[in-house]
C-alpha cells in the first residue's frame, strides 16, 4: 500500500517563525489567513507617517501570545496590495551584544536600514523595520532604556519611518511605555498596542488545508490521511482541552500529531493485509462521467491519484444521512476506506462501450441471449457493435481501460463528436439492458462475464495471463468479498471493480451505493 505523504517539518512551526520554514512569501496568499482587525490598525499609523506634514516615523507594539501568527501576519503585509508597505526589514535581536550593549547595538542596525525612508515615503510607501527575538526589555539596566528611547525619538523625528515591536506580555508593554514617556511622548504612535488574537480560530482547519496543499502542489489532504472533518474535529477537541490557549501553532501542532497517530494506526492496519486492495467503482449510464466528477479527481500530476474518490462528497452523505451516519460514526473510518485500508476510486465507462461489449462477448451466455436478441431487434445499432474488434475499441477509449494501461484520459467532456453520439444510440438498448439486470429472472452476472472478457482483449492479455482479470470472483484474502470484476497486477494489487448499471442519476444515489458497497468491504476488517 502506498503510504501517505510525508507532513512538511515546518508545518509545526509555520505561524510562528515564518523566516525559518523556508516558505516563499509569493505562496503565503495561498495559506495565510488574514488578520483584519490587526491589520486595520497598522494602516492607520502608516497612512499618519505618510499624510504628516513632517517627515517622523513611529513605534507599535505588536502584542500577541506564542504562536499566534504574530510573524506570518508582519510578513503579510507586504502582499496585500492596499497595505503602503513593500518591504520588511527584519532586525534579529538574539544576535545583538546583550545587556548594556544590546539597545546600542540595536540603534546601529536601525540607522543603517534608514537612509532610503525618505525616497520610500515619496513612491507612497513606508520602510517598515520589525525587532525579532527581543519581546522583553526588563533586564536591561532602565537608565540604558531610557537612552535609547531618547536617541530613538531624535531619530524618528525626522526619518519616516514605522518600527513594529512584538512582544508577549502587557508587563514588557508597560515598562517600554514608561521608559518611553519619562523621555518623549512621540515616540509610539497614538495606539502604541496592537491586541493580536491571531486569525479566528473557526478559520484554522482551512489554513491547515492550505499549508500542506501550497507546501504540496498536486497534493490534497486525503494524500496524507486527513480530511476536513478530521481537522474541524480536531479544532474542536483542542479548544475543549486548551480553552483561550488555542492558537495557530499549538492547532498545527496537534493536527501533526494527529497525522502520525494516523500512520501509526494505518502502518498496523496494513500488516493485516497480505497485498494492496483498491476498490474502483465504475459508474455506467448515459450520464455516467458528469456523475462521478463530483466524486472523484479527474485530474492529477500523478496517473496513480487520478479518479481517487473525494473524500468530502461522500462525507456530505454521512453527515445529512441518518442511516450512512450510522454506518460512519466517525470520519477516520471513511478516510482509511477512500485512502488507507484500502484506495477507492470512482470512474465510468461509457454505455456504448458496455452495450458493445454484451453484444460481442455476451452471447456464448444462455441467460444473455434473450436481452440481446431484444437489443438487436428494438434498436437500430451498426453491425460492428457486435464485433469483438468494434468492442474492444470503445473500451479501449474509456476511463476504466485508460487507467489500467496507467494512462492519462484526454481533457474535456464526451458532449459532441461520434462518442456523444455512440451514447446516444446506445440510450434504448441500455435501458433495455438494465431492465433485464433488475428484473426477477435477470442478473448482472453474465453481464460483468461479458465485460471483462472485453477488458482482457482491451488490455491484450496473453493466454497466459487471461486469468489476472476474472469476474464474478472472491477475494483471496478478504473472505465474503465478491467484486464484479477482480484485477490481478502481480505483484502490486488486487483491484476490485464494483460495476453500477442504473438509470438513477442522482449524486444521492451513488453516494449511498458507494458508501454500503465501502461499509461491507471495511466490516470485514473488523473496522
Amino acid at each position: 500500500m502506498k503510504q501517505p505523504l510525508n507532513l512538511p517539518e515546518s508545518l509545526e512551526a509555520l505561524l510562528a517563525s515564518l523566516e525559518d520554514s523556508n516558505i516563499e512569501t509569493s505562496k503565503m496568499s495561498e495559506f495565510v489567513v488574514p488578520v483584519l482587525d490587526a491589520e486595520q490598525q497598522i494602516i492607520i499609523v502608516v497612512e499618519n507617517i505618510l499624510n504628516s506634514g513632517g517627515d517622523s516615523g513611529k513605534v507599535v507594539m505588536l502584542k500577541g501570545v506564542p504562536g499566534s501568527g504574530k510573524s506570518t501576519f508582519i510578513e503579510s503585509l507586504t502582499w496585500r496590495k492596499h497595505v503602503p508597505i513593500q518591504y520588511i526589514n527584519k532586525i534579529n535581536a538574539s544576535v545583538l551584544s546583550s545587556h548594556t550593549g544590546l539597545l546600542e547595538n540595536l540603534f546601529s542596525e536601525i540607522q543603517q536600514i534608514s537612509p532610503s525612508a525618505h525616497s520610500t515615503k515619496q513612491q507612497g510607501q513606508v520602510k517598515t523595520i520589525v525587532i525579532d527575538y527581543l519581546e522583553d526589555i526588563s533586564f536591561i539596566d532602565p537608565k540604558y532604556v531610557k537612552a535609547f528611547f531618547q536617541r530613538l525619538n531624535g531619530f524618528l523625528r525626522h526619518n519616516p519611518i514605522l518600527i513594529i515591536w512584538p512582544i508577549t506580555e502587557d508587563l514588557s508593554a508597560e515598562a517600554m511605555l514608561k521608559n518611553a514617556s519619562a523621555v518623549s511622548g512621540t515616540v509610539f504612535a497614538d495606539n502604541p498596542i496592537i491586541e493580536f488574537q491571531g486569525p479566528p480560530d473557526e478559520s484554522y482547519p482551512q489554513l491547515a488545508k492550505n499549508t500542506i496543499t501550497t507546501l504540496h502542489p498536486g497534493s490534497t489532504l486525503e494524500d496524507f490521511l486527513l480530511s476536513e472533518a478530521e481537522l474541524d474535529t480536531l479544532r474542536g477537541k483542542v479548544k475543549q482541552q486548551n480553552p483561550g490557549r488555542l492558537t495557530p501553532r499549538s492547532y498545527l501542532r496537534e493536527v501533526k500529531r494527529q497525522w502520525e497517530d494516523n500512520n501509526r494506526y494505518l502502518e498496523d492496519l496494513l500488516k493485516r493485509i497480505p497485498r494492496e486492495t483498491q476498490i474502483w467503482f465504475v459508474v455506467c449510464h448515459s450520464e455516467a462521467e458528469n456523475s462521478v466528477n463530483s466524486f472523484s479527481r479527474k485530474q492529477s500530476l500523478y496517473v496513480d491519484d487520478i479518479w481517487d474518490a473525494y473524500f468530502g462528497k461522500l462525507y456530505e452523505y454521512v453527515v445529512n444521512n441518518k442511516s450512512n451516519k450510522e454506518k460512519w460514526p466517525e470520519s477516520r473510518r471513511l478516510q482509511l476506506a477512500i485512502r488507507g485500508a484500502f484506495k477507492t476510486k470512482v470512474l465510468y465507462i461509457p454505455t456504448h462501450a458496455l452495450i458493445s461489449s454484451v453484444l460481442a462477448f455476451g452471447k456464448s451466455y444462455d441467460s444473455l441471449q434473450n436481452v440481446i436478441e431484444e437489443i438487436e431487434n428494438h434498436s437500430v445499432l451498426p453491425a460492428a457493435w457486435s464485433t469483438p474488434a468494434n468492442a474492444t475499441r470503445f473500451l479501449s477509449n474509456s476511463a476504466l481501460v485508460k487507467l489500467l494501461k496507467r494512462e492519462p484520459l484526454p481533457p474535456g467532456n464526451m458532449r459532441s463528436g461520434p462518442a456523444h453520439k455512440a451514447i446516444e444510440k446506445s440510450i434504448q438498448p441500455f435501458e433495455i439492458l438494465t431492465r433485464y439486470i433488475s428484473s426477477p429472472e435477470g442478473s448482472d452476472q453474465f453481464v460483468n462475464q461479458s465485460l471483462a472478457k472485453c477488458i482482457i482483449k482491451a488490455l491484450d492479455l496473453s493466454d497466459s495471463d487471461s486469468d489476472l482479470v476474472a469476474a464474478e470472483q472472491a477475494h483471496p484474502f478478504l473472505a465474503g468479498i465478491r467484486s464484479d470484476i477482480l484485477i490481478r497486477t502481480f505483484p502490486d494489487k488486487i483491484i476490485c471493480i464494483e460495476m453500477h448499471y442504473t438509470n438513477n442519476h442522482s449524486d444521492s444515489h451513488l453516494a449511498n451505493y458507494i458508501l454500503a458497497k465501502l461499509d461491507k468491504y471495511m466490516q470485514i476488517l473488523s473496522l
